[in-house]
Formats: C-alpha cells, sequence, structure tokens
C-alpha cells in the first residue's frame, strides 16, 4: 500500500477456530458470520456515501461545465456582433488562430505523408512526426504495452512547503506514458492557515539504456493551468541540472498548461523540475493545495525533411477564413505570423500562400515573392467570403528543427 494511503474501510473479522475433525460448534460458525455481516455492512455504507459524494461533485462538475459552456456561447455571439458592427461601419476585421482549435483546417488537399501534424493539446504546428522514442518509457510495437524501467525513480524535494501535511503521491506516474495516471502531491494546513503558495523540485535520471541525444520536451502539470512551472533544467552528467530547457522562458511558465519544446538534438542525462502552487481548495475542512505532473517525457522524434521547390509538394495544410455572414473581403491590410515567414536571407522554413477558390488555382498572395500586406494591401477580387490560406513548413537542416509554428492571423477590410 502507498505510503500515507488513506484506508476508506479497514474489515476486521476474527476467525473462529473450528475442528477439522469432531464436533463442530455452532457458537463459532456464527461469530465468524456475524463480524463479516458487521464488515459487509460497513464496506456498503462506506461506499454508498463514496458514491453519493462522487455522484455531488459530479453534478457540480457537470453544472461548472455548463456555465462554463454557456459563457463561452455567449462571448462568442458577442464577438460575432462586434465583427458585424465594425464590418458595417467599414472597419478593419481580425482573425487569428492558435492552432488549438482544427475545425478551420483542411488537409485533404495534400498526400497523407504531406500533411502538417497540428496538435490541438500544445497549440502547435509542426512538419510530420515520422517516429518517437522516449527517453523514460518503452512501447511494444506489436502490443502497445508501455513498459517503465525501474531504474526511473524520481527524487521530490520540498521547496517551500511550510510543514504542511504532505501526500506524497506516485512521481513515477508521471513518466508512465499514460496521462490518466498522475503524480498528485497534496499539502494540507488549517483553514485558518495564511500560506499563499507551495513549491516543490522533482529531480530525475534519464535511464541508462536511453541515455541519448533528445530533440523533444514535454510537460503537462496536474492541474492543467492551475500549477506553475517555475524551472526546467537538464545536466549532461550525473551533476545537478543547471542548463535552461531551451524555448524555457527564464521568468518560467506561470498557469502552465500543456508545453512542449523542439531543439536540436542535446544529450540531456538529468531533469529538474521545479513547481509551484498558488491555488487551493477546501477538503474535510482544511485548506489543500494539489500540484504535480500528468506527464513529462524527453525523447527524439525523427522529422520529415521534405523540401520540394513547389509549394504545394511540401508539409501542409489549408487554413479556412471566412467573413462575417454577409460581407465579402475588400482587402488584406496585415498578415502576421508566430515565427515569421520565411524571406530572402532570413530563412525561417514558414511559408504561406493565399487562395480565393478550394482547387488552389487562383493565388491572390505568397509570403515569399510578394510584399507584406501591412506595406502593400491585398487586394481580393469581388464576391468572396472565403480565403483558403495554405500553411507550408520545411525542416531546417541548420538548426536541425521543424519550424514550430504556434500562431497566425490576418487583418483585412470588407464590402
Amino acid at each position: 500500500m502507498a505510503e500515507h494511503e488513506v484506508l476508506v474501510v479497514n474489515p476486521s473479522i476474527t476467525k473462529q477456530q473450528i475442528s477439522h475433525r469432531g464436533p463442530i460448534r455452532a457458537r463459532a460458525i456464527n461469530l465468524t458470520l456475524e463480524g463479516a455481516h458487521e464488515s459487509i455492512h460497513e464496506i456498503a455504507d462506506t461506499v454508498n456515501r463514496l458514491v453519493a459524494s462522487r455522484q455531488n461533485e459530479i453534478k457540480v462538475l457537470i453544472q461548472e461545465v455548463l456555465t462554463l459552456r454557456h459563457d463561452v456561447s455567449e462571448l462568442k455571439e458577442r464577438q460575432t456582433l462586434v465583427d458585424e458592427f465594425v464590418a458595417d461601419d467599414g472597419g478593419t476585421l481580425y482573425h487569428v488562430t492558435t492552432f488549438k482549435d482544427l475545425k478551420n483546417f483542411d488537409w485533404t488537399k495534400f498526400n497523407e505523408e504531406r500533411r502538417l501534424r497540428l496538435d490541438p493539446i500544445y497549440g502547435q504546428a509542426t512538419t510530420p512526426f515520422n517516429n518517437y522514442r522516449s527517453n523514460f518509457h518503452y512501447v511494444d510495437p506489436k502490443t502497445s504495452t508501455i513498459f517503465l524501467p525501474k531504474t526511473v525513480a524520481p527524487f521530490v524535494t520540498e521547496i517551500n512547503e511550510h510543514g504542511g501535511t504532505v501526500t506524497k503521491g506516485t512521481p513515477r506516474n508521471a513518466f508512465n506514458g499514460q496521462n490518466e495516471s498522475y503524480w498528485q502531491r497534496s499539502v494540507a494546513f488549517p483553514l485558518s492557515s495564511d500560506v499563499e503558495a507551495v513549491e516543490v523540485q522533482l529531480d530525475v535520471s534519464v535511464p541508462i539504456q536511453f541515455a541519448s541525444k533528445s530533440n523533444l520536451f514535454s510537460i503537462r502539470p496536474f492541474p492543467e493551468g492551475l500549477v506553475d512551472v517555475t524551472s526546467l533544467q537538464y545536466s549532461t552528467d550525473a551533476t545537478d541540472p543547471t542548463v535552461t530547457v531551451p524555448g524555457f522562458p527564464s521568468a518560467g511558465e506561470n498557469a502552465a498548461k500543456a508545453l512542449r519544446y523542439h531543439f536540436a538534438p542535446t544529450l540531456m542525462t538529468k531533469l529538474r523540475i521545479k513547481l509551484r502552487q498558488r491555488h487551493w481548495v477546501e477538503e474535510n475542512g482544511m485548506k489543500v493545495f494539489h500540484y504535480g505532473l500528468q506527464e513529462l517525457d524527453l525523447g527524439l522524434v525523427e522529422l520529415d525533411k521534405t523540401d520540394d521547390p513547389s509549394l504545394l509538394n511540401n508539409n501542409a495544410v489549408v487554413w479556412i477564413v471566412d467573413t462575417p455572414a454577409g460581407k465579402t473581403y475588400n482587402r488584406i491590410t496585415n498578415f502576421f505570423s508566430d515565427p515569421d515567414w520565411d524571406v530572402l536571407g532570413t530563412p525561417t522554413g514558414v511559408f504561406y500562400q493565399m487562395y480565393t477558390d478550394a482547387a488552389l488555382t487562383n493565388k491572390i498572395w505568397d509570403s515569399y515573392t510578394d510584399q507584406h500586406p501591412n506595406t502593400s494591401s491585398v487586394a481580393v477580387p469581388s464576391s468572396i467570403s472565403r480565403l483558403y490560406i495554405v500553411v507550408a513548413l520545411k525542416y531546417q537542416t541548420t538548426s536541425e528543427k521543424s519550424p514550430v509554428l504556434e500562431k497566425a492571423g490576418l487583418s483585412y477590410t470588407v464590402n
């Protein structure tokens, strides 16, 4: 049984001795049966109370989700109205994507092996992953069974938990490749406590059988969006990690959601992550901080390196942008991208082409050859209410990584 695990039910039955041979005593049997009967009733009562409690919690969660859905729907409706008012007034409209909502993207124009990888969990567009190998766990290609070596032994150190009552959880769960099982650490205080945050550090060494270069670091905090990742470091030997993982901001990631960092192949043998929780909940009359990790993975991804002179033969996707109902495009007044697009002398591996037809034959703007729309706005033929924007990415041999596209948008006027 795991350390600090709470026993919800602890059945206690005193076994009565019954002779193997000789007379059987009814009293001994009755006492055993009565003990079993009481324990069964205790278990049933506890289970019923737990089920009722969980049902109430689910009802609350459902109501909260429904409320959030209603609020989001209302915000969308308001934004639609704002867009319509701006359009009627002849103002400038905007459309931005963060690659977390895939409803406006179409892959069918390209062969299956030439389609960008859009990951809504991390909000990233990259060249396709041809293969991936984790440095912490192994997946059997035949059965899809995940094996986590015993040598994955995370070491957790309190940074500042103010003497609270700690439930340690199971840190190994953060490295098993399964988001359903996670590491949750809890720190409890009396409700009267003035503690505002708790912090913890986790160190883990890469198993020696997996120790090789990596180019992809993924992390999903628990609870996602409520935990601060204040530091992410590595070392290339057995010493304490002191080098920041490439791409991780020096200021850390507050209220971190799913994070993923791409970099040139680098040897990382030991990792250190620091977490901070500033949000607490009331549980059984206590002030409780929960934090941990759904998943942390380090690995090597084999990226597709297609580089064809014809843009439409590269890894790409079509991004579809519609005007508000009843309106048509007039001019494209600006276009932006994070990272910026490739231009002569400044290679980024990011390319865009803008079309007015689904067949991709009527091109009105090319990011590589045409002027920036904020310098020379792009005229759109009359009666066009939908644009088809080809987004193409090319592997960068100099940096040895794929472009990681996280945001793109345009501004336009309408008729």
